[in-house]
């Protein structure tokens, strides 16, 4: 048997990553029964799973930001050990290499378009770069992180501006959403601009209530973040 606390024991603070739902169950499990609780004294068996989770040495836990845990670089001053949980359980070696290199790079659709280019930590968006629709029109552009944009702009199939400002990074069920920002209408007026409120659905998805013009905050048919492992590597100094 294996237990989570003898990783802090040893580590301190430890980085965790589940690669699947299962693991993920199993992992927020575990932790309650070994004690484990957030830092707001919730129980892991009230959190939504996720791939990526943090622990500590004083038996607290909770979820770790993507792009936290994919910024670090090899010569990263961060002392994080980061752990691979179902090979931990099985008895391997567990301890997953912070060597991620962070590159430019293009992403392909299932039909050889390009889908995205910009920064990517593990051929997913990371970064700044720019997502398009499947015509070559711009979709998203500006700061990526996990579940979609950070900061930056989205575009109606037309290629006018709906939205540019701030997003929040969602924990749960369901993209990121806006918070603060303004709004456009399809032929590019303005027509909003300010905090963004949002409340979720039964199962978490964030739905826009206010402005109440905004409509959903994934327009039916925009392209997702699923990309293909077909893709071209560019290096940094090439790139024009």
């Amino acid at each position: 048997m294996y237990f989570i606390k003898d990783l802090v024991e040893k580590y301190h603070d430890v980085w965790v990553r589940c690669d699947d739902k299962h693991l993920q169950r199993l992992f927020l499990l575990q932790a309650e029964c070994e004690g484990f609780l957030t830092i707001n004294g919730q129980k892991p068996s009230e959190l939504n799973c996720q791939e990526l989770y943090g622990i500590s040495d004083d038996m607290t836990m909770g979820y770790l930001s993507s792009m936290v845990w994919s910024l670090t670089k090899k010569d990263s001053n961060d002392k994080h050990i980061r752990i691979d949980f179902g090979k931990y359980i099985s008895g391997l070696d567990a301890i997953i290499s912070v060597e991620r290199v962070q590159m430019w790079r293009q992403l392909f659709d299932e039909n050889g378009n390009v889908k995205y280019e910009g920064m990517t930590v593990e051929g997913e968006p990371v970064g700044s770069g720019t997502l398009y629709y499947p015509n070559g029109t711009i979709y998203k552009e500006g700061v990526f992180g996990n579940k979609g944009l950070i900061c930056g702009t989205e575009y109606y199939p037309n290629g006018e501006k709906r939205f540019s400002g701030l997003y929040k990074y969602n924990g749960g069920y369901g993209p990121n959403y806006p918070i603060y920002g303004a709004c456009f209408h399809e032929d590019g007026s303005p027509w909003y601009e300010g905090e963004i409120k949002i409340r979720r659905s039964g199962l978490g998805w964030p739905t826009v209530m206010y402005p109440v013009d905004y409509g959903p905050v994934v327009l039916n048919g925009t392209p997702n973040l699923q990309f293909f492992e077909d893709h071209i590597e560019i290096d940094e100094g090439t790139k024009e």
